[in-house]
């Protein structure tokens, strides 16, 4: 698989180094939680990336494998990534806090093995979901 220079490939690169970057503000001892607020920005950065990418590659036809590949690897870094961040933070906050990163924990991974599933049974029947 080749990587192919384009702007949805960019993006996604972008999305897998803000990974590193949402970790360190948000552990980074910066006073008045401005750090855990830098996160949440990094984190809503590339949530736009990601819109972003998929909507130049299907309107501008640049959809290539390594982007198809690297885009779900992108996603599984970031929103994993800040799940378990929330449940970190939740765990220093409370009961109420850590029952509630522990439900929005097992929304995402539930998700994540619904939409697998139904692309491999629609593979199974020759039938590819992007």
């Amino acid at each position: 698989m080749k990587f192919k220079m384009n702007v949805p490939n960019t993006l996604t690169m972008i999305r897998i180094f803000c990974t590193p970057l949402m970790i360190l503000m948000f552990l980074l001892p910066i006073p008045k939680g401005i750090g855990i607020f830098i996160a949440l920005g990094i984190y809503v950065l590339a949530c736009i990336t990601d819109f972003l990418d998929g909507y130049i590659a299907r309107k501008y036809n640049l959809i290539t494998d390594f982007g198809k590949f690297m885009d779900q690897i992108a996603d599984k870094f970031i929103t994993t990534t800040a799940m378990i961040l929330v449940l970190f933070a939740g765990a220093t906050a409370g009961w109420i806090a850590d029952w509630l990163a522990i439900l929005m924990l097992l929304v995402v991974v539930l998700r994540d093995i619904l939409i697998s599933g139904i692309r491999m049974v629609a593979a199974n029947k020759n039938f590819v979901i992007p």
